[in-house]
């Protein structure tokens, strides 16, 4: 979710939202990331997390990314404009941003378990 606040904050800011409703926007792309910030630095894990859960935080993503890219290719819509060959200088523009994207929430999920690991508290 912080990826997301960041991408939509940067990259997506004045980029027409077609249908999308602007209390979902609002919820999804602003309140949801500082949410979840939150919750991570008042209710930390349990315990320290290992250095694989990073591993794992990308399935997700990347089952995401897949699915758009094959979706997007098959009725000609994609959630994103940098998903749409047509407008990122065809695939190898999206691989090269997809790999951009990737480097950064590689980077954040590092912040991220690094805040956790210091804010972690044992089981009592």
């Amino acid at each position: 979710m912080v990826f997301v606040g960041i991408v939509f904050s940067t990259l997506l800011r004045d980029t027409d939202l077609g249908s999308l409703i602007p209390w979902v926007n609002l919820v999804h792309h602003y309140l949801m990331p500082v949410i979840v910030v939150v919750d991570w630095v008042v209710w930390p894990p349990q315990r320290k997390l290992p250095w694989k859960v990073i591993g794992w935080w990308m399935v997700f993503p990347a089952v995401y990314v897949a699915y758009s890219l094959i979706r997007g290719a098959a009725i000609g819509f994609y959630p994103y404009p940098f998903f749409n060959p047509a407008v990122s200088g065809g695939y190898g523009g999206v691989t090269v941003l997809c790999l951009i994207m990737l480097v950064a929430f590689v980077a954040i999920a590092v912040g991220v378990r690094a805040l956790g690991n210091w804010r972690a508290r044992p089981l009592a």
